[in-house]
């Protein structure tokens, strides 16, 4: 009697003691199981019958394999709730302000879309106009207004002159996608019609409610709705990509509790950087959602098995990761750093296949090598086969190909949002690259990204990830290192995986403008090799004194993330979300005029959100505020004393200058500027100082009797701020955002 080749029967039949309902479709599949556990058990006699052994057990192993994805399932889904609660609480509690294209690239663009109209803020309207959602204001920056305007030669032939034109106007025209804004839209595009329906209800109350809470609905929802649909799934992923990678290696990660799955999603929980930055509605965080995405998509073809890589077919999941990738660079075609080292990847993976134990190696091994274009070579992790023509059908095929399709589709999106057909990231590289302008808003030296961008968004997370690169490094060159074909699936999975941060970061460094947002995709990256350096760590402590370890690291990492998450959450730059709150509720409970309101934002540029903030049912809201675009027409640019010349036009956005005509009815200035024209505000435009907002720490002092600082004492208008105590002797100064108003402004309801 031959020995049982799949296992015995009692091992099979173990594997019924938990059955699921009894349903139609289970007593089907019961059969059918039982049945071929018995041609299993008869065939172990009965050497001949091999056959029916190999497709009797490759039955009732795809019957375990249905099973445990049927329970997997719903796991998966309990832990994507659990995750979405957490990061909306998270969402929830973060009140200040990044960087200003949270508002300006996403929010500001999909309100003017949506709310806004072409009459904006200008000019007298009908009483029906008045009460229409669509005559509220509108602002965008020159990102989203930049044109070209053709020239008028006679020389060229039509047909290459409209060539000629559509092709600079590709160039020279916007630099922002609509694709990256699409949530907010659709959300705004649901407010809008919730606001509709309850403005022709008979309910007092629900008008009640909108009114005065239409402010927060329209600006703190896109965040909220991130953290379900951006935010959430990146979480999801790391954990779905932390876990292939486990299971490649069987010697590892025996103790789920411990496993690198289950500390890469704490990690990335608790990521300071996460909280902070992954919940707002950036372009960077649909880039790096996009990117996680792919590489969960990508998973066969990045941690596939050594063995028979080159029989892999191309599947729809891979299709759509690479469409992804196109839509991600139609955002920022600075994507294409992770998307190219990713396809490059694919595509080799795809045509190499490596020695190994498996009976059926030699005659695969064969068959390629007499193919043409397959090559080989040795080194020190085995013998390894290419077949170039799969290489170049993998990377033209798949991921060129639909990475184009991705790209046409962004452009169709643009094409109908902005009425014309517009490619956004050719502007954005034309003025980026071509141009060099974007050093224009900041500049930083070359390695600033090793030194200062990654080690502060990584934070407590920096040694495990040196380590694990450390660690990877050491087996490229160490055979002895990896003892299994399943260590070196391991091995060659995360090293593809570090390639993308390493070669995104590279990349990104030629720019002169460098900000922390931009490492954001390759974040959650770093945070899977981070929970497999962990997950080996804590593998390496006696069992007895692993708890105690695993506590130590939860308390270490809440101790080194949540506190300066939550005073970046809650209180550094606070300001101008809290100015723009306190403006929405004290307009809200005036009596309606049927002239707009005029606030003056006397502040940096675009340092505050304005009617995506500021939206009140039935009030229009005429906002002032700076704008930094670049000169257009002969373009003059004086930054840190230096003059630039670039000549290109651009559409004149809405004059700013035309509410200067005009008496603010409130005006918002920071603190050490208001000290400056307070006699203006006070004796010329007859404004009253009605708020001070607390924006950010400015100094630490020894605490002074007076629990106040009274600016200008000896005016009559000082006005004077609060300031906190710590342990009694240690005083903190805020730097403030002062509100003022005019004196007879409409009373209260």
């Amino acid at each position: 009697m031959h020995a049982p080749l799949y296992g015995s029967a009692p091992i099979f039949i173990s594997k019924q003691a938990k059955a699921p309902p009894q349903n139609t479709r289970y007593l089907a599949l019961r059969s059918r199981y039982l049945q071929s556990l018995n041609n299993v058990n008869t065939a172990m006699t009965e050497p001949s019958d091999s056959n029916n052994i190999h497709q009797n057990c490759h039955f009732v192993a795809s019957i375990d394999r249905s099973s445990e994805a049927d329970r997997g399932t719903p796991k998966i889904f309990r832990l994507f709730l659990i995750i979405c609660i957490y990061r909306l609480a998270n969402a929830w509690i973060i009140r200040t302000q990044f960087d200003p294209d949270e508002y300006w690239q996403t929010l500001e663009p999909a309100y003017c879309m949506v709310f806004g109209s072409s009459h904006g803020n200008d000019g007298p309207i009908s009483e029906s106009e008045r009460m229409n959602s669509l005559t509220y204001g509108c602002a965008l920056t020159w990102e989203w207004t930049r044109r070209w305007i053709p020239s008028n030669d006679t020389t060229i032939s039509d047909t290459r002159k409209n060539i000629h034109t559509h092709l600079l106007q590709a160039v020279h025209g916007p630099i922002r996608s609509f694709v990256s804004i699409l949530p907010t839209y659709w959300y705004y595009l649901a407010c809008r019609s919730i606001f509709e329906w309850v403005k022709r209800s008979s309910s007092v109350r629900l008008k009640y409610f909108v009114q005065r809470h239409a402010s927060r609905i329209i600006s703190k929802g896109p965040a909220l709705l991130h953290a379900v649909v951006v935010a959430a799934p990146t979480d999801l992923a790391v954990w779905i990509i932390a876990r292939r990678l486990k299971n490649l290696d069987s010697t590892y990660h025996k103790d789920q509790s411990t496993s690198s799955a289950f500390w890469a999603l704490f990690f990335s929980l608790t990521s300071w950087f996460h909280g902070y930055a992954l919940i707002r509605t950036y372009a960077n965080c649909f880039e790096t959602l996009c990117l996680v995405l792919g590489v969960v998509l990508l998973g066969p073809e990045l941690f596939g098995k050594s063995e028979g890589r080159m029989a892999q077919q191309h599947r729809s999941k891979a299709k759509v990761a690479f469409i992804l990738g196109g839509l991600s660079a139609c955002v920022r075609f600075t994507s294409l750093a992770a998307w190219v080292p990713l396809g490059l990847t694919v595509a080799i993976r795809s045509g190499t296949f490596v020695n190994s134990s498996d009976e059926n190696f030699e005659k695969t091994k064969n068959d390629h090598i007499a193919k043409q274009g397959t090559t080989r070579s040795k080194t020190c992790s085995g013998e390894y086969y290419y077949n170039y023509e799969e290489i170049c059908r993998t990377l033209f095929g798949l991921c060129a190909f639909y990475g184009i399709v991705g790209i046409v589709l962004g452009c169709l999106i643009d094409r109908l949002m902005y009425g014309f057909w517009a490619i956004p990231f050719l502007g954005n590289f034309h003025f980026n690259v071509v141009l060099g302008l974007g050093s224009l808003y900041g500049t930083h030296p070359f390695l600033w990204y090793i030194y200062a961008g990654i080690p502060a968004i990584c934070g407590a997370l920096l040694p495990l990830i040196l380590w694990e690169v450390y660690a990877l490094y050491k087996s490229m060159f160490n055979e002895t290192t990896r003892t299994s074909i399943s260590q070196l699936d391991s091995t060659n999975a995360r090293i593809s995986l570090l390639r993308i941060p390493l070669s995104y970061t590279i990349l990104h460094s030629f720019s002169e403008h460098k900000e922390f947002r931009f490492l954001l995709p390759i974040l959650p990256l770093l945070v899977v090799l981070a929970g497999h350096s962990m997950a080996q760590l804590v593998d390496t402590i006696p069992t007895r004194r692993k708890p105690l370890a695993v506590q130590i690291v939860f308390i270490a990492c809440i101790l080194l993330n949540f506190p300066h998450l939550l005073y970046l959450g809650i209180v550094h730059q606070r300001g101008p979300i809290a100015s723009t709150q306190y403006l929405a509720d004290e307009i809200s409970t005036r009596i309606p005029r049927e002239e707009p309101i005029n606030i003056h934002f006397l502040m940096s540029c675009h340092s505050a959100p304005l009617y995506s903030h500021l939206h009140i049912p039935g009030i229009r809201i005429r906002a002032w505020h700076l704008d930094c675009p670049p000169d257009y027409g002969e373009a003059k640019f004086w930054i840190n004393g230096m003059q630039h010349k670039e000549n290109y036009q651009c559409n004149d956005t809405q004059s700013e200058e035309r509410g200067l005509n005009e008496t603010p009815d409130f005006v918002v200035v920071m603190q050490h500027n208001a000290l400056k024209i307070e006699n203006i505000l006070f004796n010329v435009l007859g404004m009253r100082h009605v708020a001070s907002i607390r924006h950010t720490i400015k100094s630490f002092s020894w605490h002074q009797q007076e629990n106040t600082i009274c600016e200008n004492r000896s005016s009559e208008t000082a006005f004077c701020h609060d300031a906190a105590t710590v342990l009694s002797f240690i005083q903190i100064d805020f730097e403030h955002v002062e509100i003022y108003q005019q004196s007879n402004y409409s009373m209260i309801i």
